[in-house]
């Protein structure tokens, strides 16, 4: 009872000194994600950025709302409203919504972003921005791939030898025989996105040794003798690796929208790079195709490598579309000496060539982080490049703090541990990710 009522002191006090901090915002977005617990009890995550006038960011979890009934958009809303009440927010201060693209999170009419968006305005405020998470999106992108026949034979094959422990032992042994680079092969899960990647590759680098051990089990892959199956593997080991690459990119805290942007465009250049050289069968950025060609004696798959990568990029454009909808003002905000004014909006067109004008300026902004840059600007010269670079900052690009706080609830609320209540799981979660 003496660390329930500790934990509970410490809970309170996290949340008087985020309504403390929070009377100080002069903007602020929330990002929110729901998931079910171990008891299916429906958990919404709502988190909150808020900067002060001098660019103080605060990042917090603002409250994590139990669901005992059903998660409908309205029932979020009023959720999400009641957080935003209780910490005595101006509604006409939101300007960002990032959610994880549900249809009770984005349905154009009932969702909660559709809500939110009709109370901000309701409270004389702007439209906020209404954002799907970019982590999210970036892995829909990744299953347009849609190569599910090499998959399923990797899975099956991982599986039999993983889920046996007679199988698991006598596989170890053979690759600790054959003096194998890997001791043994990883499971595929579909809820952890970046396993696809590292099952492949480590599936791709075993094939040899997998083909002996399934061959000795009566068990045999025709696949793996398949010219074009290997070069589907190949290729989707590949383009696999370079999606991770990028997920893992987007993931962390504190991410300012302008660069997990960038971290999208410049994958967007390198897959026209990809397209290019793949017309030329260059594959130097390619490496297990590479591999695979220097073994096979048959072509490589060049119209085939094309398309996927031809698709892939369609699908970044589209899925996208509402990060390219912010490109100029995201690069306004990421480097305002390189914007030519007269595509800049007119209410920032003056306050761009007086700021582009001045030298001591632009030595700071090669000098200082993007938010110290911005809050050493005088307020009186640059209010609204100010108020645009303070939009910029507050708002979250992904819900990448929700799930991480959703591993957090996982450890905590466990199937021996299912009887903790709402409000303690709650103060040990703020307590976890809490940067107070």
């Amino acid at each position: 009872m003496t660390i329930t009522r500790r934990v509970e002191d410490l809970g309170s006090d996290l949340q008087l000194q985020l309504k403390k901090k929070a009377s100080q915002f002069v903007m602020f977005s929330i990002a929110a994600d729901e998931s079910t617990d171990v008891s299916d009890v429906a958990q919404l995550l709502v988190f909150i950025r808020g900067v002060t006038p001098m660019f103080e960011i605060t990042e917090e979890l603002a409250a994590m709302k139990s669901m005992h009934g059903t998660t409908t958009g309205e029932d979020l809303f009023r959720e999400v409203s009641e957080v935003i009440n209780d910490l005595a927010l101006d509604w006409s201060k939101l300007v960002g919504v990032t959610t994880d693209g549900a249809k009770s999170m984005v349905g154009r009419h009932n969702g909660l972003v559709a809500r939110v968006s009709q109370k901000v305005i309701e409270s004389n405020g702007s439209r906020p921005l209404g954002l799907h998470c970019i982590i999210h999106q970036q892995n829909l992108c990744g299953k347009q791939l849609n190569l599910e026949h090499v998959m399923k034979v990797v899975v099956h094959s991982v599986n039999f030898i993983r889920s046996h422990a007679l199988n698991h032992r006598t596989f170890r042994k053979l690759l600790d025989e054959m003096e194998s680079e890997h001791e043994d092969v990883i499971y595929h899960s579909e809820v952890c996105w970046l396993s696809r990647g590292r099952v492949l590759k480590h599936f791709f680098e075993l094939r040899h040794e997998i083909n002996i051990f399934m061959t000795g089990k009566s068990k045999q892959l025709p696949e793996l003798g398949d010219p074009s199956w290997l070069w589907d593997l190949a290729i989707i080991c590949d383009l696999t690796e370079y999606l991770n690459e990028l997920n893992v990119k987007l993931q962390g805290k504190n991410k300012l929208i302008c660069h997990v942007y960038a971290d999208i465009s410049a994958f967007k250049t390198k897959l026209q790079l990809f397209i290019e050289q793949a017309e030329q069968e260059i594959l130097v950025h390619f490496p297990t195709c590479a591999a695979l060609r220097q073994e096979q004696s048959s072509p490589f798959p060049r119209r085939k490598m094309i398309q996927l990568l031809k698709l892939l990029n369609e699908s970044f454009e589209e899925r996208f579309e509402d990060f390219h909808s912010l490109k100029n003002e995201i690069c306004l905000f990421e480097n305002p000496f390189s914007v030519k004014v007269s595509t800049a909006p007119s209410d920032l067109q003056l306050e761009l060539i007086e700021l582009q004008c001045q030298t001591s300026l632009q030595d700071n902004f090669r000098e200082m982080l993007l938010p110290e840059f911005y809050a050493e600007l005088p307020l009186q010269d640059f209010p609204n490049l100010q108020k645009h670079s303070l939009k910029m900052v507050t708002t979250f690009a992904s819900t990448y703090v929700c799930e991480q706080t959703f591993l957090v609830m996982k450890r905590a609320k466990t199937g021996s541990r299912s009887r903790i209540t709402d409000d303690h799981l709650h103060s040990v979660l703020r307590i976890n990710v809490t940067n107070l």
